[in-house]
């Protein structure tokens, strides 16, 4: 039989000095209780991390004759995950080592799925902020993969120096379409409870914050999701990290495009990523001055293509750029449906996985470095389940439901407004 800490609390009529509600429902289940005389000298051997642990006078006394580093010391190994409780006794005053040692936690970073530009960013300020609270780091290699395979390892001040300007991510990415399985969640979360980890920054998109939310509301594991893809598809959030460099990386390839267009007097079909988020295909066609623009938010006709086009011809217009999300469809086939229509030479340019490349731009590394710190912040406060994101240029927070629950992008006055200037 099990009782929960709460109900210690409310039978004994304790005063609770630190514990954040999730805490107080921590089961017990041994009526053991240990006076940890042996473990105040520094003597862990066989410490019973599973009971309530009692401090009297005498276990108090000693503790308060010790330099304060060294009280510290002590009271950091007694606060492990499966430890329920510290109850000091008669009315005694808690020292504030117990307080800073009950409050830290350690966590962990990882990346998942596609990867983007500015994820090291985050991971940097991520471990930056972190240690900079007294909170121990980690990294998860390969995404829920490396969590499930226990690729978990210290990051350090000197593993995060020098790539707050590198693409990809350090802790690399993978997928695991396995950790749709609560058996696969439950191994990897007890991977993190091993190390003692509690608080995790889970840095993808809305499929990567599907594997936080369950982490947290089937294991208590405080999870933040900082939304970090190019495709700019989460909800919550007005720009993800990496949008603005892969909207500039398809600007410049717009740019390039057009000297070959105009010297050969070609149509350009250029495909460009977003999956079902045309935010990339629109206002790159705005900013790069396209012909057309094809988004999944809205109905294209390739009839209207076709027109837009024989009326750029006869205005003496030598080319035609045309953006395409890769939402849309086939691309080819799209090509082969306007060949049909015009007589023109048509040219299929698929930008593909050099968009997720290069160097992150300054938005999105102060970007990243904004919703990096705000996420240590929430996992300092014993907050979890929950994304951060920017909005109207402030850091804001929502459930990591609200990503996939309430996404809606597409700007219906912009779509026009790309319409009106393609002419």
């Amino acid at each position: 039989m099990s009782v929960s800490v709460k109900e210690v609390i409310e039978k004994l009529r304790l005063d609770i000095v630190y514990g954040e509600p999730e805490l107080l429902e921590k089961e017990i289940n041994t009526a053991d209780i240990t006076r940890p005389g042996l473990e105040m000298t520094g003597y862990f051997d066989y410490y019973t991390p599973e009971r309530i642990q009692l401090l009297g006078m005498k276990e108090w006394s000693y503790l308060i004759s010790m330099s304060s580093h060294n009280r510290y010391t002590v009271l950091k190994k007694m606060f492990l995950p499966e430890t329920p409780a510290v109850i000091v006794a008669r009315g005694l005053v808690v020292p504030e080592e117990m307080l800073k040692a009950a409050r830290e936690c350690k966590i962990a970073i990882l990346t998942s799925g596609g990867d983007s530009q500015g994820m090291n960013t985050a991971i940097r300020a991520v471990t930056k902020a972190a240690i900079n609270k007294g909170m121990e780091v980690y990294g998860i290699k390969r995404g829920y993969k490396g969590m499930l395979e226990d690729q978990i390892t210290p990051l350090t001040l000197l593993d995060v120096s020098g790539i707050a300007d590198k693409g990809g991510t350090i802790l690399l990415s993978a997928r695991l379409p396995e950790f749709k399985d609560p058996e696969v969640r439950a191994k990897a979360a007890a991977n993190l409870k091993k190390y003692g980890i509690d608080g995790l920054v889970v840095i993808g998109g809305d499929g990567s914050f599907h594997g936080a939310h369950y982490l947290y509301e089937e294991h208590g594991i405080k999870t933040i999701g900082i939304p970090g893809t190019i495709d700019n598809d989460v909800a919550g959030t007005d720009y993800t990290i990496g949008y603005d460099t892969a909207l500039n990386i398809i600007l410049d390839a717009i740019s390039k495009l057009k000297d070959t267009a105009t010297s050969h007097e070609r149509t350009y079909l250029v495909e460009v990523m977003g999956r079902n988020c045309g935010d990339l295909a629109l206002y790159s066609a705005i900013a790069g001055g396209a012909s057309g623009v094809m988004i999944p938010e809205n109905e294209s006709s390739i009839d209207d293509l076709a027109e837009v086009i024989k009326k750029r011809r006869a205005e003496g217009k030598l080319y035609d750029i045309i953006v395409v999300a890769e939402g849309v469809g086939n691309v080819v086939h799209l090509k082969e449906e306007l060949s049909k229509r015009v007589d023109t030479s048509i040219r299929v340019t698929i930008l593909g996985h050099i968009q997720r490349g290069g160097a992150p731009t300054a938005a999105d590394r102060i970007l990243a470095t904004r919703l990096a710190v705000k996420a240590v912040e929430l996992i300092e406060e014993g907050k979890g389940g929950l994304m951060v994101g920017i909005q109207s240029e402030e850091v804001t927070t929502h459930k990591l439901s609200y990503a996939w629950e309430n996404y809606s992008k597409a700007s219906a006055a912009d779509y026009v407004i790309a319409n009106m200037l393609s002419l």
